[in-house]
């Protein structure tokens, strides 16, 4: 259950007030489900900060790190990190806000699909840093129909993987991807590959959404055996954490989505 910010333990507040001074405001962000605190400060030295965080002891908080860890490659990518710290039981990571910022609308024609792919593209062109992370072939490979399969998956591009709208931050001028809990290491397609379900669940079609990720290059040049592995991969694993989680009723449009595109290249789940 999300806290607001003045319910933190006060050695947190203080710390706070230490780094960017008298927080005037604070607004608790809502969305979201993988941090206990996430909330936008105003402040006196920092201007608008979000913060978020998890107690140490969280079975998330390595995510939360790895999140640290990358967002110094990722400049006008993701918003700039401004600190990651412990303190008083609390992992803490705060970044600039964005300012003026929705989430992305995926509906065909949505003029937030051209700031997406320009945002897509400058990750493409980000080389990987060498910091730990986990790897395409180790995440998704037990959802693949065989072993052999795992070598389609692995690569050497920095992957954001989590491309929930909410993940997508758009302003007039451009899109920005947040929330990097989940950066993989792996083959260049598997971002736009991970993208299509959504498209197609906000209302394109499978051959739509395909068109769309055939304008990317990393999607020209990447082996469609790998695309189709991939595709049935993804809709065993929604299918699995459907069935895992059935209350989450949310999820049910992107479990079919994912099916659809699996049934769409020929590969079932």
């Amino acid at each position: 259950m999300r806290i607001d910010y003045d319910d933190l333990p006060e050695p947190v507040r203080m710390d706070m007030k230490s780094r960017f001074g008298v927080i005037r405001t604070a607004r608790t962000v809502e969305a979201g489900t993988n941090c206990d605190i996430a909330a936008v400060l105003e402040t006196d030295s920092a201007g608008r900060v979000f913060l978020k965080g998890l107690p140490e002891d969280h079975d998330s908080v390595r995510d939360q790190q790895r999140e640290a860890r990358v967002n110094p490659y990722i400049e006008e990518i993701g918003p700039r990190l401004l600190g990651s710290w412990s303190i008083a039981g609390w992992d803490l990571i705060a970044f600039d806000a964005v300012e003026d910022a929705r989430h992305a609308d995926y509906t065909p024609g949505s003029p937030d699909l051209p700031k997406l792919a320009t945002v897509m593209k400058q990750l493409a062109e980000t080389p990987c840093p060498s910091v730990p992370m986990m790897t395409a072939g180790r995440r998704w490979g037990a959802y693949l129909d065989n072993t052999e399969g795992v070598a389609l998956l692995e690569g050497s591009s920095l992957l954001h993987t989590d491309y929930h709208g909410g993940n997508v931050l758009i302003t007039n001028e451009r899109a920005w991807l947040v929330d990097w809990a989940w950066a993989t290491r792996g083959a260049a397609f598997i971002d736009l590959a991970l993208l299509l379900p959504r498209l197609i669940a906000a209302g394109h079609s499978p051959d739509q959404a395909e068109a769309w990720a055939a304008k990317h290059t990393v999607w020209q040049d990447a082996n469609p055996a790998a695309i189709t592995a991939f595709a049935a991969a993804i809709s065993r694993l929604w299918g699995q954490l459907a069935e895992r989680h059935a209350d989450r009723k949310a999820r049910q449009p992107i479990v079919d989505a994912a099916i659809i595109w699996a049934d769409h290249r020929g590969t079932t789940a």
